[in-house]
């Protein structure tokens, strides 16, 4: 959601500093789940999922998270077969930045843990005991991914959030999709970044 943001900024043209705006709406939407688990129903932090695990659910994450890239890389080799353009939205956002180590606080930091408690910890929750974990797991990926804007990547996104819910599913706590969200969204920026960097050098 943060590229969503930052471009809806960028678009308007509003003047103001992308990675202030992003990291700060980013932490709202712990607002919600807050209010409406933690202090409406009085119970804790478990309830949104922040809560112990077994460090071997790290190993299953990362399984998960090389699949879901094996996934998007044959997602972005089909794209290219049909001459679809790779989504450089990001590229050119992070070369437009001015405070680049205030957009990676707001992108593996903040980001995964407010989207986690949100998507997982409070949607994906709520929906699981009325629907099932699988309905809810759907359901909440494709919030996830249509929150994000981003049209051509929509597919990869919305697996990377059902296998958000599934390890959480599986772990029985949110930290271990955090860790996943956090590694995605470096590997993203930090890509961006050298590919941006590649371009100023290559115009100089």
């Amino acid at each position: 959601m943060s590229l969503a943001v930052s471009l809806t900024v960028g678009v308007l043209d509003l003047g103001w500093d992308l990675s202030l705006v992003v990291t700060l709406l980013e932490a709202l939407l712990l607002l919600p789940a807050w209010w409406l688990t933690v202090r409406k129903h009085k119970v804790g932090l478990g309830a949104l999922g922040l809560r112990r695990f077994r460090p071997v659910m790290l190993f299953l994450a990362g399984g998960l998270l090389a699949m879901a890239y094996t996934a998007n890389f044959i997602y972005s080799l089909i794209l290219l077969l049909l001459g679809v353009s790779p989504n450089l939205d990001l590229v050119n956002l992070v070369a437009q930045i001015e405070h680049p180590w205030l957009m990676a606080l707001g992108a593996v930091v903040v980001a995964p843990l407010s989207e986690e408690v949100f998507f997982r910890g409070f949607v994906f929750a709520g929906l699981r005991e009325r629907h099932g974990w699988l309905k809810a797991a759907l359901i909440s990926a494709a919030a996830f991914a249509l929150l994000h804007l981003q049209p051509v990547q929509a597919l990869p996104i919305f697996l990377l959030g059902f296998v958000f819910a599934l390890i959480y599913e599986k772990s029985r706590s949110l930290w271990p999709a955090v860790a996943m969200h956090a590694a995605v969204n470096a590997i993203g920026l930090a890509a961006a970044y050298f590919v941006s960097r590649m371009g100023v050098l290559s115009g100089g």
